[in-house]
């Protein structure tokens, strides 16, 4: 899925945590009820849908389409600890 330009913004790294108060303290019970997950790649702040979760984090697949160099493409299989997730959808 790509994002509007409207939804794209930059975020400096002090404000990561103000943006994702909640950044690495989900736990297993909190993402079993989520769709999606949001980490960080290559500084792009990218959802990824939830295939399974385990005991570790959650394995999926990015669903957006990328906007830096290096960053995983859409469809793109990954794993994603619990610790890197951001946010929740």
């Amino acid at each position: 899925m790509s994002e509007p330009s409207s939804n794209i913004r930059e975020i400096c790294d002090e404000c990561v945590g103000k943006a994702y108060p909640k950044k690495g303290k989900f736990t297993k019970s909190d993402i079993e009820k989520a769709k999606y997950v949001k980490k960080e790649f290559n500084r792009e702040h990218m959802w990824v849908k939830i295939v399974e979760v385990t005991e570790l984090g959650i394995r999926g697949i990015v669903n957006n389409d990328p906007e830096r160099e290096g960053s995983p493409k859409n469809g793109t299989a990954v794993f994603v600890t619990f610790a890197e997730i951001e946010d929740t959808a």
